[in-house]
């Protein structure tokens, strides 16, 4: 297989994270999500390089999946097995990205963040322009 595979490789540990003691996994959840926000508005200041910006996007996306398994968790299996496979193909859209972005390829970069985009079912086609 070609290109990375960072950010897939990361969601066997967003899974386990996922399906752990609620109480636990919200807190978690929570708490990254403050570091995420707290990195996407640092990456949208002044003087930001395009891969600081990329990087917080890829990670405003990775929690996003952190979430579609958490919500997930609480359910049945298929439930879960359904998350696990979008949070799966998220991630390898973020290896995508980077790989495009080391690449100094943004079409390849858009197109990836687009298609996880669609699979969590967000819309932050505005955000790209400040950040991209």
């Amino acid at each position: 297989m070609d290109g990375s595979t960072v950010f897939a490789n990361r969601v066997y540990e967003l899974a386990a994270l996922a399906v752990g003691d609620r109480a636990a996994v919200e807190a978690a959840v929570r708490s990254r999500a403050d570091q995420v926000l707290t990195r996407l508005g640092d990456a949208l200041r002044a003087g930001r390089t395009p891969e600081e910006r990329i990087d917080a996007l890829i990670e405003t996306y990775m929690q996003g999946a952190l979430q579609v398994l958490a919500t997930a968790a609480s359910g049945d299996r298929i439930e879960f097995a359904e998350a696990e496979m979008k949070a799966s193909s998220v991630a390898a859209a973020m290896d995508r990205a980077a790989d495009a972005a080391e690449a100094d390829d943004p079409q390849t970069v858009a197109a990836a963040m687009a298609s996880a985009e669609a699979l969590l079912d967000l819309d932050l086609a505005a955000l790209y322009d400040l950040l991209l």
